[in-house]
């Protein structure tokens, strides 16, 4: 990265984290309904994978990836390892929800759309008169709005 654009990205960093701390404090000592600032600030994109959508931690996951892995491949690998790290721990639906969301997530940088976290309403196991099953994944508004790569995206994974 060019040092002056590293040098800037530093003193937005610096000031983000001094009016954080601000604001915490001024939580800590007024009646506010909460006693913190419930925004969290993620820097990094698998930081807000993980905070927007999931699952605990995939940031790590999606780091390790990266070093060999890229754009659809890093969705399509990591879709598949969440998978099959969870599968037997919750329902077959839940867990292709959950990897289909946070793969979609990788796939739309900076990830700050509502597609990933609200544009799939639930996904569903069904099956065909002869016994394969298939899967239906339920689209919502963002991702409707989003544009066809993302739901194309979807389909695919």
């Amino acid at each position: 990265m060019d040092p002056g654009l590293e040098e800037y990205r530093s003193n937005i960093l610096r000031e983000v984290d001094r009016v954080y701390a601000v604001a915490s404090a001024y939580r800590e000592r007024t009646r506010e309904p909460l006693p913190f600032v419930e925004t969290v600030f993620a820097d990094r994109m698998e930081e807000r994978v993980e905070l927007l959508v999931g699952p605990h931690g995939v940031a790590e996951k999606i780091r390790r990836l990266r070093e060999r892995l890229s754009g659809i491949e890093l969705a399509f690998k990591l879709c598949e390892e969440i998978v099959y790290s969870s599968l037997g721990a919750e329902s077959e639906e839940k867990v292709i929800h959950q990897a289909v969301c946070t793969a979609l997530a990788v796939l739309t940088p900076p990830c700050i759309t509502a597609a990933p976290s609200e544009g799939i309403s639930h996904v569903r196991i069904k099956e065909n008169d002869d016994g394969t099953r298939y899967l239906a994944v339920y689209f919502a508004g963002p991702i409707r709005a989003a544009g066809g790569t993302e739901l194309a995206s979807v389909v695919v994974l």
